[in-house]
């Protein structure tokens, strides 16, 4: 689902665009602030990018930035459709698995985004160190969170039972992620469990 930009904007007072969510090399960004936002700088020593970033502007992440955006705004239609396909394919795989698997996503969730929950696969430290062993790359909370035990506000707030809320998973994928990866992640678990 996707809401049009006359739908958000109104409510909106800044928002941040990631390059690496569409295939831009990590690290480039674009952050939108409304004027009335207090902005205080990240770094100092100069006085670019209205004094938030000293250093010359990085150019080429701009430029690759914005070409990211026009592909996959020009993309959008067929992507789309695949990744609800893949969405709907994988989570099918999964629900193969010897273990319980219960989708947290809402039905009209983002295609290419799939949290689910295995209330019965134990400790979640010793589960990613399974998948790390097998190349399989998962997440259960932001990126930027250290740990994988504990429970899920978001799912908690969704009002999901605890004993999922800390068994959850969170897939991310895109126009490089094939049905092959689910299998192998069917496999992991299976073979965890």
């Amino acid at each position: 689902y996707r809401l049009e930009p006359e739908e958000w904007a109104p409510y909106c007072h800044g928002f941040v665009i990631s390059g690496h969510k569409f295939h831009v090399p990590k690290g480039i960004a674009l952050v939108q602030l409304d004027e009335g936002v207090k902005r205080e700088p990240c770094r100092f020593g100069g006085e670019d990018e209205e004094n938030l970033f000293p250093g010359t502007a990085n150019v080429p992440g701009i430029t690759l930035l914005g070409k990211g955006l026009e592909l996959m705004e020009r993309n959008r239609a067929v992507n789309g459709k695949i990744l609800r396909n893949l969405t709907a394919e994988g989570e099918a795989i999964l629900k193969t698995c010897r273990t319980p698997v219960f989708r947290e996503s809402p039905p009209d969730a983002v295609p290419g985004i799939l949290c689910l929950s295995l209330p019965e696969l134990g400790d979640m430290e010793k589960f990613f160190l399974h998948l790390g062993e097998r190349r399989l790359c998962l997440s259960r909370f932001s990126a930027c969170t250290g740990s994988v035990e504990g429970e899920s506000e978001v799912l908690r707030s969704m009002g999901v039972p605890a004993e999922r809320s800390t068994k959850s998973l969170r897939l991310s994928f895109g126009r490089f992620s094939k049905r092959q990866d689910f299998f192998a992640l069917k496999e992991a678990i299976d073979s965890y469990v």
